[in-house]
């Protein structure tokens, strides 16, 4: 293939050679290619359409003076002055291949051939737009001209008008006067007409591309109308505020006018981060609301305009907080100790901030350190345990977000440079770094002084003020000013700016597809509406390929509702797929995917973008397709943990692909362009280290002020004598000492006298201040030099990226995608969604569900709970907004939903299917769950009411509530259920909604089980400056059977995850009843959804019952017998009986009588203590002993059970065991109640039997006695005499009705003490049957309680066990026999 692919390039090459001979050199001589017009445009559109390389050749060459010239040729035609055939024929032969060429996906997604792209388009514009209006006024008059016999024009096509509408578009997007050009508007008119008009042939084609150019010319001329003549106004200015509430609008529309020098209408001219003004100013900002009536601009644009707002405010809001207080701080130069009490930002502060050096790095731009006041608790560390310190910390790590500020309200924020390993803890001086081009971590670090600590930054943005800011620092060192670094502990750039400026620049082009339905402009009926087909589909003949959602022949994989949902997906522009917990909303996704990727081809799709909420998710996505063979596959971002996904990411794809000759080429300019502007920079700033030197300033006099030079450093005096200087690095030094020895009593002149006055004649004070004004000019020369410098390397530094980016767009096939997944839509911020939603795209499905938890955001006050944030909701996703619009004047989108659960037990599932989920159905597969050993319930809620411990402590800024009784009762049961032998650990689940929680869940369990947190709590739990650790070094070696990977998580970063177990600790327990986090029905139902065979919560009825959904989630358990104090089925013990507080009497009981241990030496977490109700306590252990457990259970190697033993022997009345203090029995310990309980049955079953036996022994005597006298009775019988006269006796019928004859003759009496043995036989028949034995009553009996609590699972006796049998003879019914013995149960 590779061959293949070279060969192709070759023989692509080779025509290009031969086009490029058309495109003349000398422009100077004008020539025509005449008839060979037209193949020069059709090559030109080949050659596009072929290998990039050539396509970056040809366009760069239409660009050029030559390539010009051929357009030039081109457009020149009067068009409406040929005849029609021959206009059809330019139109069809040059102007469309023309137009192909240069609206090409790939030429316009072309970061390589921007430059080339404009200058061709501004060429077409004009002066004044007059090229471009002639042009297309000739191609819409053709348009519109029908062809003879034809009735309308065959020129009107898919290709030919989405060719024409793009290039137009382009147009005006590049050239933004033409938006106030009236001549435009006519030919935008005249295509929308030719586009609503019926196509000609009965074609059926899509013309969705061509209207959508079409829109967007529109909307950007419609801008042009409303601006007045002189000035070109932004897009916000089109709009008046229409406020009904009295709010202050935003910008000069606000009658109190700018809050700052960063409020604006205009969300463009907004800078991401605060400024300097913005800190200061006291006025709140402007906040859009949820209602589209209240905002400043209508539709789309107010859409964008409050998600951009509102994203700011909810990340930049805080710490525009944290840092007007720390400015504040130093003005006043007071103590900060409520600091980070005072606002809601974590940060922490360092003072005594200086820059210390600077480095120009290739990808990260200017490149500075700062130097700052070691913190207290390390001064007096070693440096090992310095950086032992700043490393457990996790303080400026790489790519955190900071900022330097002083008392002057200077504010310049950067982000921490990626820190490499230091060769040596060495501190370069001022500019040394730079000199040797070292990366700065090599020689600055955050430990390696006592004293002072090191951090390597880089500017957040490109602004030549902060750079100037910078070198204004570097050059005051540490003795001048008072300022402070802030550092903003897991706040990433990366997670909110990228779609802030998205944002920005969608409200410039407005392009976003299916705005009517996502911003419609005109209010609607409430009614449902009918959601148009994706425009791929509308094309004649087209199918979706389903065969990969079909299992065999005609039966779908997929179950009714998923297929359901697949078929509305597919047929619907934007889709909504509401999957509940469990239902398999991944699984319908990828087999979306799948139809998608089949019919790919034929519906041109180009790439699926699927977007997931998190890194894991997107994993489990794309290890599901690469395990379905989809092989063409990249993945985007850099932190997948999936070894599976590695060859896929996009950065090791771009490395394997090969640049073009242009790429290259132009690579090679750019990076020996860099080479030299970094060596011109490091220059100027050693330069800058040495302003004050003498040689710095000689040399500026040298240039700026020859007098003064030649007075100082002249080769002769005024005499014509020559002038030996054998220390010219004294003469200024000397020069300033004269004239400190001059007094005089005039008063100083000012500077503008003394720059031209004998130096001489200058005072001390005079020379001085004419010395400094030297030092000064040399600075902002230098300074100034070194903006230039810098602006120049950065635009060349910007032009390298573009290139990297080439290559990945390249990949990405310029990301002309028309398909749109997203997973988990109902947990992503809507304006995530909206910044994914390329223009390309036709065909959205949004697959989530508004009823688990929603987007997270950082700042409370703007969500749905709280009271203040309602109005502003930012954490309503773009689904929830379509499915359940809050607003009565808004349509709500049709979408589909998943039915079946595959996940959670039925008992579990009715806690969510009872309350949220009417229509949710259980697959059968969930009724044949295992019971969960060890307890009494599968599902069961342990109340108490131990109070929770309120605010955590080791929390300075979160409110972060913990329970120390639920913490140990987490503990304990978690072991409990792995002791049982059939759970692994690492399918049990802890959960909790509190971080502070969390981190005591931690710090308990990672003692005995290896702990697994996933990354949205490490980075929480870092953010608030915990350390943590995988796992724990000092494990005891005793508990290796129990390292396994326990998953202990919050609540809202479990959503997507299960296990078969789940344990939960609720936390909040008060007497105010307040709830916290678990107030919503969103978090508790992921909550009550994360288990699939068991669930056990811990928390305090009362406290949550308040709550509508913890109510009915709490009556249903209770009617179940869900609720109470004990979960392992074991009584609980009284509080006299505690281990810590009990009495002495109870300490010092005996509870071990091997080892005569008493209880308070006993370790109930090793040996756990049981509790009879006699009031006798024993050690499980001890008693185990006793009750001969290793006889009836298998045992692991390390003490615990695994299952029963087949091949129990019975129990006997002498062998059953009781209480070894008082006899008394030990039913009610749930441990030994299976044991207990099999020897009841075996002794009655036994007793049973001996009764069976001695009756079967008498009865069979009787009958063998009483058939001998009837056998001797024969000789001398009488025939009895006939009931009716006259007639034979006749014995017929079934057996009880001949024996009713028997009794009526005469002579019946011999027969009278057979038929009295015979009833007593058939009494002892039916009280020896089998529905009356020991082990069939209690089977009756479990039957009953089953039917009456539905349950899972077939219920059968071992046929070990010993029983009864009674069987009828098989030739003769009333023959019965009776069997003992151990083979089964009949």
């Amino acid at each position: 293939m590779h061959n293949d692919a070279a060969n192709n390039e070759n023989v692509s090459q080779a025509a290009f050679r031969t086009w490029r001979y058309l495109v003349p050199t000398n422009t100077s001589v004008t020539t025509h290619l005449g008839f060979k017009l037209p193949q020069f445009f059709q090559q030109a559109l080949d050659l596009i359409n072929g290998d990039p390389g050539t396509r970056q050749e040809v366009i760069s060459k239409l660009a050029s003076e030559g390539g010009l010239q051929r357009i030039h040729e081109l457009i020149s035609q009067d068009m409406k002055s040929l005849p029609e055939p021959r206009q059809r024929e330019v139109f069809s032969t040059q102007i469309l291949p023309f137009f192909c060429s240069i609206s090409h996906p790939s030429v316009l997604a072309s970061a390589v051939l921007e430059q080339s792209v404009g200058t061709i388009f501004n060429f077409l514009f004009g002066i004044h737009g007059q090229r471009a209006i002639k042009l297309f006024d000739a191609i819409v008059s053709l348009l519109f001209s029908p062809i003879p016999d034809h009735g309308s024009s065959s020129l009107v096509g898919e290709r030919q008008m989405t060719a024409v509408t793009a290039v137009l578009s382009k147009i005006v997007d590049v050239n933004g006067t033409a938006q106030v050009i009236e001549p435009f508007h006519p030919i935008v008119e005249a295509l929308s007409h030719i586009l609503e008009k019926p196509f000609a042939s009965g074609q059926d084609m899509s013309m969705y591309q061509a209207k959508k150019h079409l829109r967007r010319v529109q909307q950007r001329l419609s801008l042009g109308r409303t601006m007045p003549h002189s000035q070109l106004a932004t897009n916000a200015d089109l709009f008046k505020p229409t406020f009904t509430v009295d709010r202050d609008p935003p910008g000069t529309l606000s009658n109190q006018g700018r809050r700052h020098d960063n409020d604006s209408q205009n969300i463009c001219d907004i800078r991401i981060m605060p400024t300097s003004q913005e800190f200061q100013s006291s006025r709140m900002e402007y906040l859009p609301l949820n209602d589209p009536d209240q905002l400043h601009l209508p539709g789309l644009h107010g859409l964008l305009d409050r998600q951009f707002r509102l994203v700011r405010e909810d990340t930049i809001g805080q710490l525009r907080d944290a840092v007007r207080h720390e400015f504040e701080h130093l003005r006043t130069e007071g103590p900060a100790t409520q600091l980070l009490k005072q606002h809601r930002a974590r940060v922490y502060t360092y003072y005594g901030v200086a820059v210390t050096d600077f480095a120009v790095d290739r990808w990260k731009g200017l490149e500075f350190a700062v130097g700052f006041e070691q913190p207290a608790i390390v001064r007096n560390l070693s440096p090992k345990e310095r950086r032992e310190w700043w490393e457990a910390s996790k303080r400026l790590k790489g790519d955190s977000l900071v900022c330097l500020l002083d008392s002057e309200s200077s504010v310049v924020f950067c982000s921490v440079s990626q820190q490499r390993e230091a060769r040596a803890p060495t501190h370069k001086k001022m500019g040394e770094t730079l000199q040797s081009k070292l990366p700065l971590s090599e020689s600055w670090n955050l430990y390696g002084d006592s004293d002072t600590a090191y951090v390597v930054l880089h500017l957040v943005n490109l602004d030549l003020s902060n750079v100037s800011q910078l070198f204004d620092w570097y050059l005051s060192g540490f003795k001048t000013g008072r300022r402070a670094l802030v550092e903003f502990p897991g706040v990433l750039l990366p997670s909110f700016q990228p779609t802030l400026l998205a944002l920005q620049g969608m409200i410039k082009t407005a392009d976003l597809p299916f705005a009517e339905l996502i911003a419609p402009t005109t209010a609607s009926s409430p009614d449902l509406i009918e959601l148009p087909a994706p425009a791929y589909t509308t094309k004649e003949g087209f199918r979706f390929d389903l065969r990969s959602v079909m299992s065999s022949g005609e039966t779908s994989s997929l179950d009714e509702s998923q297929a359901g949902a697949l078929v509305d997906a597919l047929s619907r522009g934007l889709a909504l797929i509401q999957g509940p917990p469990g239902t398999g909303k991944s699984y319908t996704g990828v087999a979306l995917i799948k139809v998608l990727l089949d019919s790919k081809a034929e519906a041109d799709l180009g790439p699926i973008v699927c977007v997931c909420y998190t890194n894991h998710a997107l994993d489990q996505l794309l290890e599901y397709l690469v395990d379905h063979q989809v092989t063409q596959i990249v993945r985007i971002g850099s932190r997948s943990k999936s070894e599976k996904l590695q060859s896929l990411n996009l950065r090791l794809v771009v490395q394997q692909m090969e640049p073009t000759k242009m790429e290259k080429h132009r690579r090679w300019e750019l990076n020996n362009s860099l080479n030299d502007e970094e060596e011109e920079i490091r220059g100027l700033v050693a330069r800058l280290t040495d302003v004050a030197s003498w040689g710095t300033i000689k040399e500026h006099l040298r240039v700026h002020w020859p007098r003064q030079h030649n007075q100082l450093f002249g080769e002769e005096d005024e005499d014509g004598f020559k002038i030996v200087h054998h220390h010219p690095e004294r003469i200024i030094e000397d020069w300033l000492r004269r004239c400190s020895k001059y007094s005089t009593l005039r008063r100083p002149r000012p500077l503008s006298q003394l720059q031209y006055s004998q130096l001489e004649s200058m005072s001390a004070s005079e020379s001085r201040t004419l010395h400094q004004s030297w030092i000064f000019e040399v600075k902002n020369d230098l300074q100034q030099n070194l903006l230039i410098a810098y602006s120049s390397y950065e635009h060349r530094k910007t032009s390298l990226n573009q290139l990297q980016n080439e290559l990945s767009l390249r990949c990405l096939q310029h990301a002309n995608a028309k398909v749109l997944v997203c997973e988990e839509a109902g947990e992503v911020l809507e304006a995530h969604i909206l910044t994914a939603l390329l223009p390309s795209v036709e065909h959205a499905i949004l697959i989530g569900d508004h009823l688990q938890l929603r987007p997270k955001i950082q700042n409370y006050d703007l969500s749905q709970e709280s009271l203040r944030g309602a109005k502003y909701s930012l954490d309503t996703s773009l689904f929830e907004r379509l499915v359940e619009p809050k607003l009565t004047n808004v349509k709500r989108l049709p979408f589909s939903t998943l039915s079946v659960q595959r996940r959670m037990h039925p008992s579990i599932a009715a806690l969510v299917k009872d309350t949220l989920y009417l229509k949710l159905t259980d697959h059968p597969s969930v009724q044949t769950y295992l019971v969960v050993p060890g307890v009494s319930k599968r599902l069961f809620w342990l109340d108490h009411s131990e109070p929770e411990t309120g605010l955590d402590p080791q929390q300075m800024t979160t409110i972060s509530y913990t329970n120390d009784f639920e913490l140990k009762m987490t503990a304990a049961l978690v072991s409990h259920l792995v002791r049982q032998g059939v759970y692994k650990i690492s399918d049990i689940a802890v959960l909790t909604p509190y971080l502070g929680q969390l981190r005591k869940l931690k710090k308990r369990l990672v003692g005995s089980f290896e702990i697994v947190i996933n990354d949205l709590d490490l980075e929480e739990l870092e953010r608030e400056g915990e350390q943590v650790p995988q796992n724990s070094p000092t494990t005891p070696v005793s508990k290796t059977t129990l390292l396994q990977t326990l998953k202990v998580a919050t609540v809202d970063n479990f959503q997507g995850n299960e296990a078969e177990v789940v344990v939960i600790s609720l936390v909040r327990s008060n007497d105010q009843n307040r709830t916290g986090f678990l107030k919503t029905s969103n978090r508790i139902n992921v909550l009550l959804s994360r288990a699939k065979h068991g669930m056990y919560i811990l928390g305090n009825t009362k406290t949550y019952s308040t709550v509508p959904m913890w109510a009915k989630v709490i009556s249903i358990l209770e009617q179940g017998g869900h609720v109470g104090p004990s979960v392992c089925g074991e009584n609980c013990p009284s509080a006299e009986m505690c281990q810590t507080c009990g009495s002495d009497r109870v300490k010092s009981m005996q509870v071990d009588f091997i080892s005569f241990d008493v209880y308070k030496d006993i370790d109930l977490n090793e040996d756990p203590c049981i509790f009879p109700a006699c009031g006798h306590t024993m050690t499980v252990s001890n008693m185990d002993g006793i009750m001969e457990m290793h006889d009836f259970y298998e045992f692991s190697p390390d003490g615990h059970i695994t299952a029963l033993k087949s091949s129990s022997e019975p129990f006997s009345a002498a062998a059953m065991k009781s209480c070894p203090n008082c006899r008394g029995s030990l039913r009610d310990i749930a441990r030994y109640g299976r044991i207990v309980r099999r020897a009841l049955l075996d002794e009655s079953t036994k007793k049973f039997i001996v009764w069976a036996n001695k009756e079967y022994v008498t009865l069979g005597r009787l009958l063998a006695t009483e058939q001998d006298k009837l056998a001797d009775s024969i000789e001398g019988a009488v025939v009895p005499s006939s009931p009716v006269p006259g007639s034979d006796i006749s014995i017929t019928g079934i057996r009880d009705q001949q024996i009713k004859l028997i009794r009526k003759l005469k002579y019946h009496g011999g027969y009278k003490v057979i038929l009295g043995l015979r009833q007593a036989i058939r009494q002892y028949c039916a009280k020896a049957h089998q529905e009356e034995q020991t082990f069939q009553r209690v089977r009756s009996m479990v039957e009953a309680a089953r039917q009456r609590l539905p349950t899972t699972g077939d219920f059968e006796f071992d046929s070990s066990v010993l029983q009864t049998r009674v069987v009828n003879h098989p030739s003769n019914p009333d023959e019965f026999r009776i069997y003992a013995g151990r083979d089964g149960f009949y």
